[in-house]
């Protein structure tokens, strides 16, 4: 894990607690890398306040608890803990949606490209429909207001991250290692 330089102790409430009401008291900080979300961290949960001590922050996250081996449960939105520890979650609004013009990666320029959101009820990135391409760009006018982005080549999914939107800018978080 790429650490900054003073780690931070990060504490979320869970959104989905009480629907897994036998939910386990241990918890797992996962960040999304190489196209899946993985552990990088473990913590504890008491009612729905989770702790994780010590973890570098600036990132994006998602709290999961693992009901079977192998299995990660969500437990909450994703978020963002900034250098600080302080959280931004990601509960997409389609009722305040936003438009936004992508630029294509000149190498891939030919190709269809995808906008995936995290919708936090079905826990999963789902795709949107684009409003406009051109040669070098794809245009959308249907993105939920805070929601998780994911700008993908479907058949060349390489070294690409999630990210959100903020005053019209891209803001992209580095990959956990």
């Amino acid at each position: 894990m790429e650490y900054l330089d003073r780690p931070v102790d990060v504490r979320v409430s869970t959104d989905r607690i009480r629907e897994f009401a036998h939910a386990s008291g241990q918890v797992y900080l996962c960040a999304y890398n190489y196209y899946e979300w993985e552990p990088v961290a473990v913590g504890c949960r008491t009612d729905t306040a989770c702790l994780f001590r010590q973890v570098g922050g600036d990132n994006i996250f998602i709290v999961a608890d693992s009901p079977a081996a192998g299995q990660l449960r969500f437990l909450t939105a994703p978020f963002h803990a900034d250098a600080h520890g302080h959280i931004r979650k990601f509960i997409p609004r389609p009722d305040r949606p936003q438009a936004f013009t992508f630029p294509k990666l000149k190498r891939l320029l030919k190709r269809p490209y995808t906008l995936h959101y995290w919708d936090v009820d079905a826990a999963a990135f789902s795709p949107l429909e684009y409003g406009g391409t051109a040669d070098s760009t794809q245009s959308y006018t249907n993105i939920p207001e805070n929601a998780l982005l994911w700008f993908t080549v479907p058949d060349r999914i390489v070294n690409q991250r999630v990210f959100f939107l903020e005053n019209d800018s891209v803001i992209t978080m580095n990959l956990i290692r």
